[in-house]
């Protein structure tokens, strides 16, 4: 959830919007369905006793997630009705 350079930035952008639709229970068409941010995932593994030992950056560079999220989030804002339609 903290982009690592500007390019990233719609890869972002497109996830959020995705997350939002599915909160408003609106089922978008996106890979996106739930959100958690670094700090909830490294939260998480203490409540049943866990530990967890920090985080550290994944290269995901040649992971192809940033086209498909961004063209879903364009498909799902393409049209005006379609747009007026989101929460």
């Amino acid at each position: 959830m903290t982009p690592a350079s500007d390019d990233q930035l719609a890869h972002l952008l497109a996830v959020l919007i995705q997350g939002q639709i599915e909160a408003a229970r609106s089922h978008g068409q996106g890979n996106v369905r739930t959100l958690f941010s670094r700090e909830v995932l490294l939260r998480l593994p203490l409540e049943p006793g866990w530990t967890a030992d920090g985080w550290r950056p994944v290269d995901t560079e040649d992971l192809q997630d940033g086209d498909r999220d961004i063209a879903a989030c364009q498909a799902l804002t393409a049209t005006r009705e379609r747009m007026v339609a989101l929460p």
